[in-house]
């Protein structure tokens, strides 16, 4: 067909001879094809002829589809046209939200201009249970993102507000270790972190579970951000609503993350976070509400997660030692970890 080909005079023939641009089966779906290869002058005659701004393509809107192929000279077009800034589509964030979570910081100026509410909410209306998107504001969108620029430019507006919190509590700060795409790549935006502390982000903020930044940052194994928090004076033994330490998430998350594409980072990066929180004075006698110590959920975990039940052992020991012998211990966990020791040596 002569639009899906996307050629000017073609599509000049069609509006001439009248035909249905708004059939998205048909001549329709030029105007997804134009925006997808970034074709300004193609969108602008397909708009011209009558195509719909509101069309959508798998539940997306037009400008959802420009944002997310990254074609922001399109983006910037359809926002000068009149595109509704405050439509939420079946996924739940609004463009400005999306545009702020890809960093495209010239794309949201421009929508700031055009009068997109730096303030609105989201929320995903096909999963009202799933609550890491509800209530979070474009500015939480754009430090899950990593990027400072757009994170300082939707602060400076009239109202921003760096410690502004969602509906279960998140902030700002909270959200640079926290990964909202589908990749699965452990967020850890410390550049953000740096911006958000400096323009005054509470450190001692904590979620409606009592999760606080190291909480998180321990949960999803974001070692930079960790040793940025602790650096700044975070408590490294902060309880949350289960009577959980940051320790005792890293050495519980092992128990939970085997089979999936990125164990092998997770179980290094587990090592190293557990070896921050040891190094700079975490309990590792602590127990949760459930009795849970470090040395009993790493003990439990699979083979795979044998580094961390061995540097776990090794700490212990050595804290066992510096304490005067193992007195302090009972001899199952003593020959476990003499074994981890050996080892590991």
């Amino acid at each position: 067909m002569a639009v899906s080909r996307l050629w000017p005079e073609a599509v000049r023939l069609l509006i001439g001879a009248g035909a249905d641009l708004n059939d998205e089966t048909g001549p329709g779906s030029g105007l997804m094809k134009a925006v997808k290869l970034g074709r300004v002058d193609l969108v602008q005659l397909l708009m011209e002829g009558g195509a719909d701004l509101e069309m959508k393509e798998d539940q997306r809107t037009v400008l959802r589809v420009a944002l997310e192929c990254q074609e922001r000279e399109v983006a910037k077009y359809l926002v000068d046209v009149g595109t509704d800034l405050s439509a939420v589509d079946q996924l739940g964030p609004r463009p400005l939200d999306i545009a702020a979570f890809l960093g495209q910081t010239d794309v949201v100026q421009r929508m700031l201009d055009k009068g997109a509410d730096v303030h609105a909410v989201t929320k995903n209306p096909s999963k009202p249970d799933h609550d890491i998107l509800d209530g979070v504001t474009a500015v939480h969108h754009a430090a899950c993102g990593g990027h400072t620029g757009t994170v300082s430019l939707l602060l400076d507006q009239e109202g921003g507000d760096v410690n502004v919190r969602s509906a279960r509590g998140l902030t700002p700060l909270m959200c640079t270790v926290i990964q909202m795409s589908a990749k699965g790549v452990p967020a850890d935006h410390v550049e953000v972190a740096q911006l958000l502390l400096s323009r005054g982000a509470r450190l001692d903020a904590e979620d409606k579970d009592g999760m606080t930044l190291l909480h998180i940052a321990a949960q999803n194994f974001s070692l930079k951000v960790a040793e940025l928090a602790i650096d700044s004076g975070i408590d490294v033994d902060a309880r949350n609503n289960h009577w959980q330490t940051p320790l005792l998430i890293v050495c519980r998350g092992v128990n939970q993350i085997p089979g999936t594409a990125f164990e092998k980072d997770f179980n290094e990066q587990s090592v190293n976070l557990a070896r921050l929180l040891v190094d700079r004075g975490a309990n590792l006698w602590v127990e949760d509400l459930e009795g849970n110590t470090p040395w009993s959920l790493v003990d439990s975990a699979p083979f795979a997660y044998r580094p961390l039940r061995t540097f776990i052992a090794q700490a212990i020991g050595n804290a066992v030692a510096r304490m005067g012998g193992w007195k302090y211990g009972d001899e199952t966990f003593k020959k476990g970890a003499e074994e981890d020791k050996e080892e590991g040596s």
